[in-house]
């Protein structure tokens, strides 16, 4: 009994290993063992992978979780790295989703855009357009979209926090992000990302993974 009590903690790790890994397919393939006894975790588990209701964004939720740990750890670069790209997550859901444009090459999409010329010279060796984290939330708002006027009534804002990631080690800088930075970051993007929900209409959900199995 004790050895198959030892070998299920160890499963049940494995699996939240995985998830914190952003290995979400394999976590959902040892969680539905214990499903019972992780309902919470595991429902959410099933919304990341689209097998259950859900809103799109908890990609976006997870890696704020994630971050926070991070944080907690002291690898404040790690959490705002994760916050940012939780940040450019966030508004190319809402352009696929909503509009059906894809950030990685909006090639596709450029006759639904009013700068057409302007982004066309953007074009790299292969073709491509690809758009990067402001121009993201600069195309929602060219789209009218709520998530567009929320981020042109606190650009300012936005552009001063997303300095944090760009000038840190892990990005294109070479000093470490010190605490205070961290939670500036964390107390903008908290504040944004729920205005942005509010106004799309999306509930903010987020699950926190146990500290203790």
């Amino acid at each position: 009994e004790l050895e198959k009590d030892l070998r299920q903690k160890s499963s049940v790790l494995v699996a939240f290993y995985n998830w914190d890994k952003f290995d979400y397919e394999n976590a959902f393939e040892i969680l539905k063992d214990f499903g019972e006894k992780y309902k919470e975790e595991f429902n959410y588990l099933k919304k990341i992978l689209k097998k259950d209701k859900n809103s799109g964004y908890e990609t976006v939720f997870d890696l704020f979780s994630n971050a926070k740990k991070q944080a907690k750890l002291g690898y404040y670069d790690n959490a705002v790295a994760r916050l940012y790209r939780a940040l450019e997550l966030f508004a190319q859901i809402r352009l696929k989703n909503e509009y059906k444009i894809e950030t990685n090459s909006i090639k596709k999409s450029l006759n639904k855009l009013k700068n057409k010329e302007k982004r066309e010279k953007k074009k790299n060796e292969k073709g491509e357009i690809k758009i990067g984290l402001e121009s993201d939330y600069e195309l929602l708002n060219e789209l009218k979209d709520p998530i567009g006027k929320i981020y042109m009534e606190n650009r300012n804002e936005f552009l001063n926090n997303i300095k944090i990631r760009n000038l840190s080690y892990l990005a294109h800088g070479n000093d470490p992000v010190k605490e205070e930075d961290w939670k500036s970051f964390l107390n903008f993007f908290e504040k944004f990302i729920k205005e942005c929900c509010n106004g799309i209409g999306i509930k903010w959900e987020e699950v926190n993974l146990p500290k203790k199995i």
